[in-house]
């Protein structure tokens, strides 16, 4: 029973393991040309809660959740690999 135990523990800690660079350089970034204006989760950081600006660069996770990069979601990925919103682990 232990063994089990420890073992399910172990995957929940390689599960939420943070990512190295060169994972973070896969994942898809893009700078915002226009300012978005509204109340869309797709208009705003969920990290900071900050509207995208113009010439802001912006990460996007394989859920399509989207953040401002260096700011908020690297370094969050650097100690979890999984998005801060929807816990999809990738």
């Amino acid at each position: 029973r232990l063994d089990e135990e420890d073992e399910q523990q172990q995957q929940l800690q390689q599960e939420h393991m943070g990512g190295t660079q060169e994972e973070l350089d896969r994942l898809p970034v893009y700078t915002v040309e226009n300012e978005w204006k509204g109340n869309s989760d797709n208009s705003k950081c969920l990290i900071c809660l900050s509207d995208f600006a113009k010439g802001d660069v912006v990460r996007i996770l394989p859920c399509l959740h989207q953040f401002h990069q260096a700011e908020c979601v690297d370094p969050w990925l650097r100690r979890k690999m999984l998005c801060p919103v929807c816990k999809l682990v990738f």
